[in-house]
């Protein structure tokens, strides 16, 4: 999951980033997320919120999603295209 990010980061010539993204979906379907301000995509701080979501529900998890926040430098906020024809 982490490296199809990264991937997806460097077809995109790695842009600026303003935070990363923990979402977590529980086995009873509830849902948490956790973002922390971060510059750069970090195995270390991606995983600490992981733990942090996990303990709020402290329950089977059903589904994860990892993600970054894009940092705006100015222009109009944009997103990564989710499919490529690389894909």
């Amino acid at each position: 999951m982490l490296q199809r990010l990264q991937q997806r980061l460097a077809r995109h010539q790695h842009p600026a980033l303003r935070g990363l993204t923990v979402k977590l979906k529980f086995a009873d379907f509830q849902q948490t997320t956790v973002e922390q301000a971060a510059p750069n995509l970090s195995v270390e701080r991606l995983a600490a919120l992981l733990r942090i979501a996990h303990a709020r529900g402290n329950k089977p998890v059903r589904l994860l999603g990892v993600g970054v926040r894009l940092a705006e430098n100015g222009r109009e906020p944009w997103q990564l295209p989710l499919f490529t024809p690389d894909d």
